[in-house]
């Protein structure tokens, strides 16, 4: 059990001119607050803010940041008010205690309480970056004390944490506790995974042992004979590091071959490379393995050489090289740069640096559970590190391409990039970056994005900013078509109109169906979402006759009539529908429609590649649905591979004008390996008629494959 002069003695020790009153008077103030509260485990509630204080002292923080550990929970548990704290605190603890109080004094349904409650914790820490290691050190206990929860409460609060608190963790660089909590949240969310593998790990760790004290032995002695003074240290991977491995590889515990780890811990870079290289000439490497962060930190600033050997008994090793400040940096991250910087503006500035790309986009996000998806995505998509022909390097997620790159540079270059070279060599636009990959981006004035980057782009930068420039042109394009289609309704429909918008002029009219200014309501005509029609026009001008027999009233039921296709429209009916051509979605499907300039409406499967890619503006998408009733028939394309034998393909005519279909066009092509390619497109009632065609074809002998297009 953790006592307050076990914490003012850690803090002293790396803090000499710590202020020892303010964290007693903070240890005294809770104490008595708290005074009479246990937690679940019966423990008086005094125990846990020692606790969150200690871990605090660990990360080597100042006296601010733990006296905020041991008030944190004053405001949201006692009687206490701001007010009180600020008097007593000053207003550098007070706001930190009312930040942290702010984050739990939710109501709102699980999954919504859960996303607004980390979007304000990441609010709260741009203000001060000791929130967010308060929080973090909070989370660390009370995952260790999880035992004293439901089951139901011990899943939520585990998930919770592996899909957010540890991810961040590793973003700040905080390994120690990142690891930690990993292990806890494995421990709860796969009790049996991890329970198996404790035991298979028990009865293996004498051995381990034996064989990691033989190489700590040979690694030591190797370093005294080149006269190198350095720690080395050992240890077995942790659980849900070994159960990763065996997901990702596929294989089970007895294939896991290096959770043996050894880490060098010497006091400089020289030396750090130096021993790389009296390693890799005494031992075996395994080349795939080798990685230098000294050379190129992670995103995170963590350091650190890392080599796999073969010892003689055939057994790998896991070595990391690291100097005794990026040791530091490895184990406590952001925090740890107090230590050397001594300053938390230095912090602050070093967070928002990290968290720039993901706060811009998504902070103001409407909906918490959106936010907090978003947020999952992002902190688990592995980064990779490419460089600029300068040696800049600039840190993105994997399966980044040259365009994420050009616009994380800038987005002026992103907008300018005509293409890109990759280690010299010219590369397409989607190609996929690597770390340490040098990216040269040529650019061109006149050059401008493509719509088809939406379909590889990584980045949420890229997405957004590629949008805002389409948005942009598209908003121009529709006013002025909206104009010209507005000026000929006009002058088609009544000349009584002319004399109406003398007395009062449209703009003043407009304002009655919500739109303030004559360029919001050209654009939406240009869109399409205002329709020209009668309706309209006796909203506008109430005092004018409407001539339903006018020639423009026949005009515009002639081009608005819509394409028979069986589709009811949200809040449309005198409107051109048509089917998609680049998904040809088929009765059965779910299906949305798509305003186009002048064109009505296209309806589109749910799951087209433009509507999953946003490669279409969501603001132009409108509910549609299919109509009971009426049959009728819809486009489907289908491709077959089969065996090219003699009278395959009219066995596929045959089979498919058995089950009652058109075929509009097919065409056969054989390939020198001995298939061949049938394509066709058919007509069909219905997503069920389709299946059924599939399933007739694929069963016919010598067809390999059969598949929707």
């Amino acid at each position: 059990m953790i006592r307050f002069e076990d914490i003012v003695q850690k803090v002293l020790e790396y803090k000499p001119d710590a202020d020892k009153d303010l964290l007693m008077k903070a240890y005294v103030f809770a104490a008595k607050a708290h005074k009479g509260q246990t937690r679940r485990t019966g423990e008086p509630y005094l125990q846990h803010l020692l606790e969150v204080a200690n871990i605090l002292a660990n990360m080597r923080l100042d006296e601010i940041s733990i006296a905020g550990g041991l008030l944190h929970d004053v405001l949201e548990d006692t009687e206490t008010q701001y007010s009180e704290l600020k008097s007593l605190f000053g207003k550098e603890i007070a706001d930190v205690v009312e930040s942290l109080t702010k984050i739990s004094a939710l109501h709102l349904a699980d999954e919504e309480r859960q996303g607004e409650n980390i979007r304000r914790i990441f609010h709260a820490m741009l203000e001060d970056v000791r929130v967010i290691l308060i929080k973090m050190a909070d989370r660390l206990h009370n995952m260790r004390t999880l035992y004293i929860f439901s089951e139901e409460d011990q899943k939520r609060i585990a998930r919770e944490t592996l899909d957010i608190y540890a991810p961040l963790a590793e973003r700040l660089g905080m390994g120690e506790i990142k690891e930690e909590l990993e292990e806890l949240s494995f421990r709860y969310l796969e009790p049996e995974s991890y329970f198996r593998l404790a035991s298979l790990m028990e009865e293996r760790r004498p051995e381990a042992e034996n064989q990691l004290k033989k190489m700590k032995g040979k690694i030591e002695k190797l370093l005294a004979d080149h006269g190198v003074e350095a720690e080395v240290q050992y240890r077995v991977k942790r659980l849900y590091s070994i159960w990763k491995k065996m997901k990702k590889q596929g294989v089970d515990f007895d294939h896991v071959f290096d959770i043996l780890g050894i880490r060098i811990i010497t006091n400089s870079i020289d030396d750090c490379y130096a021993i790389q290289g009296w390693i890799t000439q005494r031992w075996r490497t395994i080349p795939t393995r080798y990685k230098d962060f000294i050379a190129m930190p992670k995103e995170n600033k963590y350091q650190s050489i890392h080599v796999t050997v073969i010892s003689e008994e055939g057994v790998n090793f896991e070595i990391q090289i690291r100097t005794r400040e990026m040791h530091w940096i490895a184990e406590h991250g952001f925090a740890a740069h107090w230590i050397y910087k001594q300053d938390m503006k230095y912090l602050q500035k070093e967070l928002r640096d990290r968290f720039t790309d993901f706060l811009e986009f998504q902070m103001d996000s409407k909906s918490p559970v959106k936010f907090v998806e978003n947020l999952r995505r992002d902190l688990k998509t592995p980064m990779i590190y490419p460089i600029t022909p300068k040696g800049k390097v600039i840190p993105l997620p994997e399966g980044s391409t040259p365009v994420d790159f050009a616009f994380q540079i800038h987005t002026d270059i992103g907008y300018r990039c005509k293409g890109a070279k990759v280690n010299g060599k010219s590369v397409p636009l989607r190609y996929q970056l690597k770390t340490w990959d040098v990216v040269e981006i040529e650019t061109s004035p006149d050059h401008t994005p493509s719509r088809d980057w939406l379909n590889f782009v990584k980045t949420e930068r890229a997405r957004r900013k590629i949008k805002e420039w389409f948005a942009k042109i598209e908003k121009q394009r529709s006013i002025e078509e909206g104009k010209k289609l507005w000026s000929k309704f006009l002058k088609r429909y009544s000349p009584e109109l002319g004399n109406a918008l003398e007395k009062k002029p449209i703009e003043e009219r407009i304002k009655s169906l919500n739109f303030p200014n004559m360029d919001e309501f050209c654009s939406s005509i240009g869109y399409g979402k205002v329709l020209l029609n009668s309706s309209l026009l006796e909203k506008l001008f109430p005092e004018v006759k409407v001539d339903e027999k006018s020639v423009f009233r026949k005009f515009f039921d002639l081009v608005s009539k819509k394409e028979e296709i069986g589709v009811k429209i949200d809040g449309y009916s005198d409107i051109l529908v048509k089917i998609a051509k680049c998904c040809n979605p088929i009765k059965g499907e779910k299906i949305v429609g798509y305003i186009t300039r002048g064109k009505g409406i296209s309806i589109h499967s749910v799951n087209c590649p433009n509507v999953l890619n946003e490669v279409l503006e969501k603001e132009r998408l409108i509910k549609a649905e299919w109509e009971g009733g009426a049959e009728f028939t819809y486009l489907a394309k289908i491709k077959i591979l089969c065996k090219d034998i003699p009278g395959i393909f009219a066995k596929v005519a045959n089979t498919v004008s058995d089950t009652n279909t058109n075929i509009r066009k097919a065409v056969a092509e054989a390939f020198p390996d001995g298939n061949a390619k049938i394509d066709l497109a058919i007509d069909v009632r219905d997503i069920s008629h389709l299946e059924k065609i599939l399933k007739s074809i694929k069963d016919i002998k010598g067809v390999l494959s059969v598949r929707r297009v």
